[in-house]
């Protein structure tokens, strides 16, 4: 037998502090920058580059480069098909709780913050297509790759450090990283649903699913009801909030009453694999994200351009004749500058 001085020591456990420090030392100049101007450029595509090749690629190779197998390691545990189902039953019945929430906070925000951060806009000028495209972003890619940095990255980081404290640190950490003060305090809460979740059933699953059963829900209270201004009387909205408390709180208590609902086949875990190179891991997903931009401009180089100029030079809501003229300045039916020279004589 050998000396007590001479047995041989494992090394500790290797945890998610350090990949979640590098990924989101990476994420946040890199979405108030590459994914501002790509979402300015065009809010359908940009909101899908923007949920994958940030929110999910940067993750991705940086737990790649440094020795982790992203699948397992960020919580994407075998097809979890009831605990995404649930989650969404959860997501959209807990709109009724959201919802309210966000419209107290335009009734108590001055109008100028109302105006500025209104998320309503990003639906304005949009071709039929790209409001699929937007809607298809907000339900799919934004839930997967907000869930991945959020609940699969940075919370088990938190987590490990500070215990269930991580979780709430997590969704504060998500709401502001939305740069919405309006909508801060919905958010947060989404956020401590989101955690929740992938905290209790160890899989991104049902995080996922409720993440997007939220967004569906708004995004096509967006389409469907473009010109709904004002508010509901105040006491039909506190009604709203409450009731939905009741229900979120009442499926809460069921689904704690029934824990292997929520219990994936098998749980997220750590997986280490021999590291490679950053650019290496980086590659394909530079690849993607180049070829995206150029098919983008290839395709929508008049949009795109429309976009840019239009963001320089904030004006009052366009008249129906003048939102007509610029779809044809778009098309290629008129110049741009015929567009240009109507929108300032407006």
């Amino acid at each position: 037998m050998l000396p007590s001085a001479e047995l041989p020591t494992l090394p500790p456990p290797r945890t998610l502090g350090v990949p979640a420090v590098a990924a989101s030392l990476v994420l946040a100049p890199a979405f108030l920058s590459v994914g501002a101007m790509v979402q300015l450029a065009n809010p359908a595509f940009g909101l899908w580059f923007t949920s994958l090749l940030l929110f999910l690629g940067i993750p991705w190779v940086v737990l790649r480069a440094q020795g982790f197998a992203p699948g397992p390691t960020l919580g994407f545990t075998p097809f979890f098909g009831r605990g995404l189902a649930l989650g969404f039953a959860v997501g959209a019945l807990n709109v009724a709780v959201v919802g309210p929430l966000q419209d107290l906070a335009t009734r108590v925000f001055p109008q100028s913050w109302v105006d500025t951060f209104d998320s309503s806009k990003l639906f304005e000028r949009q071709s039929p297509l790209e409001l699929v495209f937007i809607c298809g972003a907000a339900s799919i890619a934004a839930p997967l790759g907000e869930e991945v940095f959020f609940r699969g990255l940075l919370q088990p980081a938190l987590v490990s450090r500070l215990g269930r404290w991580g979780v709430v640190l997590a969704a504060f950490i998500f709401s502001a990283m939305h740069l919405d003060p309006v909508g801060f305090t919905a958010r947060f809460l989404l956020g401590l649903l989101f955690g929740a979740l992938a905290y209790r059933s160890g899989s991104l699953w049902p995080g996922i699913g409720a993440h997007a059963a939220n967004n569906f829900v708004f995004s096509l209270a967006m389409v469907l009801f473009p010109d709904e201004e004002g508010h509901a009387p105040l006491a039909v909205t506190m009604a709203i909030f409450a009731g939905g408390l009741l229900v979120v709180a009442a499926l809460g208590w069921w689904l704690s009453a029934r824990p292997r609902l929520l219990e994936p086949a098998a749980r997220a875990a750590i997986v280490e694999v021999p590291p490679v190179r950053l650019l290496t891991a980086a590659r394909w997903w530079f690849v993607a994200g180049a070829v995206g931009a150029l098919v983008l401009w290839l395709a929508d180089w008049r949009g795109v351009t429309l976009n840019v100029r239009e963001a320089q030079d904030v004006k009052k809501p366009l008249s129906p004749a003048l939102k007509a003229l610029r779809a044809k300045a778009r098309r290629g039916e008129v110049p741009l500058e015929a567009y240009e020279a109507a929108r300032k004589a407006q």
